[in-house]
């Protein structure tokens, strides 16, 4: 069992970097807790397999993700399809990052799913506890980062 991993820290790195390099925004600030609802969200969700059985959840406020969309995009006018499209890239490397970082650290074996994406804000279904929240602002908005263990 790995119930010591030191997620946030590895979160937030991971987060601010590949907001940086990735999606071309920088995060003004965060915070662990909730950022509340959002305007226009969309949110992406992965499930972890292995040591560990994790769901992570990036909930992004729509103008968030369209100007990372457009960023991603070199500055091309976006559609609701690229906006989808962006958001599971970006939380795809994200994930990647996050996952590698926790097997290498941990010496683990842990995957995760393909992305799934819909509208809406972050939830737990029943039989997962959340475990860690996060919140973040960029410039043009907020997002959330919630990992859910499985119980």
């Amino acid at each position: 069992m790995i119930a010591e991993i030191n997620v946030e820290e590895i979160l937030d790195s991971s987060v601010r970097d590949i907001s940086r390099r990735v999606g071309k925004l920088e995060v003004i600030d965060s915070q662990k807790g909730s950022v509340g609802e959002l305007e226009s969200p969309l949110t992406v969700c992965v499930e972890t397999t292995g040591e560990r059985q994790e769901v992570l959840s990036f909930c992004v406020d729509g103008q968030v993700m369209e100007t990372m969309a457009r960023n991603m995009m070199h500055g091309a006018e976006v559609n609701e399809k690229d906006i989808e499209y962006c958001a599971m890239e970006f939380f795809n490397i994200l994930c990647g990052r996050v996952i590698s970082t926790i097997n290498r650290t941990y010496n683990t074996r842990m995957r995760f799913s393909v992305p799934s994406i819909r509208k809406g804000n972050c939830s737990n279904d029943e039989g997962e506890k959340i475990w860690s929240q996060w919140s973040y602002n960029y410039s043009c908005g907020a997002a959330k980062f919630i990992v859910m263990t499985k119980i």
